[in-house]
């Protein structure tokens, strides 16, 4: 239980992480 939650919660930063980077690849093309 304690795995999956930790995967599920892994998966889901480095999503974030991948938007935030594409967040900021757009922001400094803009600028």
């Amino acid at each position: 239980m304690t795995n999956a939650i930790q995967t599920i919660s892994t998966n889901f930063m480095e999503e974030m992480n991948d938007k935030t980077r594409r967040l900021w690849i757009n922001t400094r093309i803009y600028y």
